[in-house]
């Protein structure tokens, strides 16, 4: 095998310009890689922690709500039905009051009198 010197100074040149491109330029740019990298890496860390921190929060939420209807419930009046309560002797039984018919008489000709009055026509 023939062997030249120009090809003995092309593999030198090569081996220099490998060492020259390995420290001058490959290592800063495999560090701002590698920085880079690592940022990626924290901000997706920091966005699992904020995630689950949500996560809790909203659980914590839930059971407040859950808590508070609870208490609610267990605080809430008793029926508004008139006929619940009259029976449990909350309020007293109501009675109509009895009019005699020629006191009604008089109130309905007095009412219709004064719906007369109202409406401009007879007295």
């Amino acid at each position: 095998m023939n062997v030249n010197a120009t090809l003995i100074v092309q593999a030198g040149n090569f081996f220099c310009a490998y060492l020259i491109l390995r420290y001058w330029l490959f290592k800063p740019t495999l560090a701002a890689i590698k920085e880079q990298e690592d940022h990626e890496e924290s901000i997706t860390m920091l966005i699992e922690k904020t995630r689950l921190a949500v996560l809790n929060k909203a659980q914590e939420r839930d059971d407040l709500w859950a808590a508070c209807y609870k208490h609610f419930q267990k605080q809430s009046p008793a029926s508004a039905n008139m006929q619940d309560a009259i029976l449990r002797n909350i309020t007293p039984d109501l009675e109509p009051n009895i009019i005699a018919q020629d006191e009604m008489d008089r109130l309905i000709d007095k009412g219709a009198n004064l719906i007369a009055t109202r409406l401009g026509g007879r007295q």
